[in-house]
């Protein structure tokens, strides 16, 4: 079931022209919001509950729950309760999997499983690390 309740929306500016149900990390200044720049980026700020264009002002969750669109193919699926980490393409969330050893940035939980590319789902926002060894 899809779950949508932000609990903490925050107002932002558009770095380039973004999508809702995004992931978005920090741009250029401390105010604006870009697409992650590739799979697993660092500086997650939330999830985008509007389209935007560039320069535009945008609503972006921080906390609550927010529905995000996934590649649900990527690593193996998502499965509920599935750590969220960015994936390569336009803030798209991916199940974090490490490619490599150390931490990874994810933005929250799978409130939803999904199998497909562009799925859209639940996501429990709570910004976290999740460790992968060599």
């Amino acid at each position: 079931m899809h779950y949508n309740k932000p609990t903490l929306i925050m107002p932002m500016v558009a770095g380039e022209d973004l999508l809702a149900k995004r992931l978005v990390i920090i741009g250029a200044t401390d105010d604006a919001v870009i697409y992650p720049t590739g799979a697993e980026d660092t500086q997650l700020v939330g999830i985008t509950l509007e389209d935007a264009l560039s320069g535009q002002p945008i609503s972006v969750a921080v906390a609550g729950f927010a529905l995000c669109a996934v590649d649900g193919t990527a690593n193996g699926g998502i499965a509920y309760g599935a750590s969220i980490a960015a994936h390569s393409a336009l803030g798209l969330g991916e199940n974090a999997t490490g490619g490599s050893a150390g931490n990874v940035e994810c933005i929250g939980f799978a409130e939803e499983a999904s199998a497909a590319d562009g799925d859209v789902i639940s996501i429990r926002i709570q910004k976290h690390l999740v460790y992968f060894a060599a």
